[in-house]
């Protein structure tokens, strides 16, 4: 018997080589973009993606003509690539047809008169379009339209697989109570600072605990103490608004903070004013202490938990002490 024939798609090996060092989306969509634009020969490539926030269409990656630049956000209601990203349906554009929309007009005033784009379609989900830009209509209409289309097959899979592992990986590192970054998360972003920590900066610990937790649960049940736990949080991450900052939650009523020495250096004179909070719940408004261990991450360690000793060495003390204090380790 004989075997039945396929089609294929021959595509350049520097292309899979360069495709499989990209880390990341941006990488990723950046390579693919430049290299359909050299394997399809068009005058322009792009790739947007569906923006949650603004509910649009962002430009994020782009190859040859720059007429819509990168990062643009264009409206899914009066483009024609939100058309196609709404009927789920690739579709050639030609500018004679004399339909307006918002970007096929600025891209005919940039040179580029025809169009083909195709939704990006995973598992039911459309995550955006793969868009080929054409400086003349005649070629537009010889463009192989089925390669294109498989290819952006081809994409999907990457995106959907990129967005289900970021799902995941979020979901594994995020505490489901205060949804702050918990345990794990802590142990990978200190060993991606020791890895990445090029100019030597220098890192704190701040272990803080409420003090007392327990009579709050006691006194009020522990659904009112998750809602002290939730709003602390808070409290701490606007406390900690910096880039250099970090906050985690450990369990219980432990949490972290991951701190630059020269952010810790402009809180030195406020860091006190943490350890007596009031917290406003449910027309409510608790008074909390906290007691807080101080310890340095040295740029020598290989991980994370000698500092974390240190800061729970630190930590007892303060609650020796009578709690409510910041105590740094020796």
């Amino acid at each position: 018997m004989s075997e039945p024939e396929h089609e294929y798609i021959a595509l350049p090996i520097k292309f899979i080589e360069e495709l499989n060092l990209a880390s990341d989306l941006k990488q990723t969509l950046a390579c693919i973009a430049s290299w359909c634009y050299y394997i399809f020969d068009v005058s322009r490539v792009s790739i947007t993606l569906y923006n949650e926030d603004s509910k649009a269409l962002t430009v994020f990656s782009l190859a040859g003509n720059t007429a819509i630049e990168l990062g643009t956000e264009v409206p899914i209601n009066s483009s024609f690539v939100g058309q196609v990203f709404q009927q789920r349906q690739a579709e050639l554009y030609l500018h004679s047809s004399g339909k307006n929309y918002i970007d096929t007009d600025a891209l005919a005033q940039n040179g580029i008169f025809a169009c083909f784009d195709v939704p990006l379609i995973k598992q039911n989900v459309c995550y955006g379009t793969l868009n080929f830009g054409f400086s003349d209509q005649v070629t537009s209409q010889y463009f192989d339209q089925r390669s294109a289309s498989t290819f952006a097959n081809f994409l999907s899979v990457y995106i959907y697989m990129y967005y289900s592992y970021s799902q995941e990986h979020d979901f594994a590192r995020k505490d489901p109570l205060t949804k702050l970054p918990n345990r794990r998360a802590l142990i990978e972003d200190a060993k991606r600072l020791i890895s990445q920590n090029e100019s030597n900066l220098q890192y704190y610990l701040l272990l803080i605990d409420i003090d007392y937790f327990k009579n709050i649960n006691d006194t009020f049940g522990h659904d009112f103490g998750d809602k002290v736990l939730v709003k602390f949080a808070q409290e701490l991450s606007g406390w900690f608004a910096k880039e250099s900052v970090h906050c985690y939650r450990l369990g219980g009523e432990e949490f972290v903070v991951l701190i630059e020495k020269s952010q810790l250096d402009k809180l030195d004179d406020q860091l006190e004013s943490l350890t007596q909070l009031e917290l406003n719940l449910e027309e409510q408004v608790i008074s909390i202490s906290t007691s807080i261990g101080l310890a340095q991450f040295q740029a020598n360690e290989s991980s994370i938990a000698k500092a974390l000793s240190r800061a729970d060495q630190a930590l007892y003390r303060a609650k020796d002490l009578g709690r409510g204090l910041v105590i740094k380790a020796e």
